[in-house]
């Protein structure tokens, strides 16, 4: 018997005859089923670049990905969930509450999008010095590692002198300078894939920054991989 790491109710791992003949280790759920079942889930049409629900039949690509593609941004990211209250609740306890063991929480998803393209490697999005201080550790980094998958510490921390994220307006997020740069010692092969990892898409403008710094740096085999969106 184990509990759930979001509600902390008591769960019974079940576990079939196929789990057992797979030989592969066994991964545990880490949320119940009423917690998993609380988030809702993107499916159907969805914008072709950034990975929101999207209905327009007039284009494939939504309004913000219309604008980043004026400036020359076309990308491929691939979204869980919608930004609705049972992610909130989820991510303020990860995040602000600093309960680390919710990092695993999506393990078997963010695997089995990684057996997609097993050679790529995960790149978290850089978050600034201040909120590292404030909760004592980086919430992509935290997750990559507690999920097993290779990543790489791409970029030096976000410069910008902005002010905070969430305070900000839409158009605001959209133009501000993220200071994004690529860290002295990040070299691999040009045709390297890579996949861009954040908790959250909002704008996109973080995600751009870095695909920026990436490409002008000559790598173009880029995608991305958010929680929610």
């Amino acid at each position: 018997m184990t509990r759930c790491l979001l509600c902390q109710e008591s769960m019974s791992a079940h576990f079939s005859l196929k789990d057992f003949l797979a030989f592969h280790p066994i991964t545990e759920a880490k949320l119940c089923t009423a917690c998993w079942q609380s988030f809702a889930w993107i499916s159907g049409q969805t914008c072709q670049q950034c990975g929101r629900p999207h209905e327009d039949l007039d284009s494939v690509y939504c309004r913000d990905c219309l604008c980043w593609q004026d400036q020359g941004w076309y990308f491929k990211n691939c979204a869980l969930l919608h930004y609705d209250a049972a992610f909130k609740a989820w991510l303020h306890q990860f995040k602000r509450l600093g309960d680390v063991r919710l990092a695993a929480s999506f393990e078997q998803v963010m695997r089995d999008f990684h057996q997609e393209r097993p050679e790529a490697i995960w790149l978290p999005l850089p978050s600034s010095e201040s909120n590292y201080r404030k909760r004592g550790f980086h919430q992509t980094e935290c997750i990559l590692e507690a999920v097993g998958l290779p990543y790489e510490q791409a970029f030096l921390p976000s410069q910008s002198k902005e002010g905070k994220q969430a305070l900000k307006g839409r158009r605001e997020r959209l133009q501000v300078d993220r200071g994004i740069r690529l860290a002295p010692t990040f070299s691999y092969p040009k045709d390297q894939a890579f996949i861009l990892f954040d908790d959250v898409y909002t704008t996109g403008a973080t995600m751009f920054a870095c695909y920026q710094a990436l490409n002008q740096a000559g790598y173009q085999n880029l995608s991305g991989f958010t929680l929610a969106r």
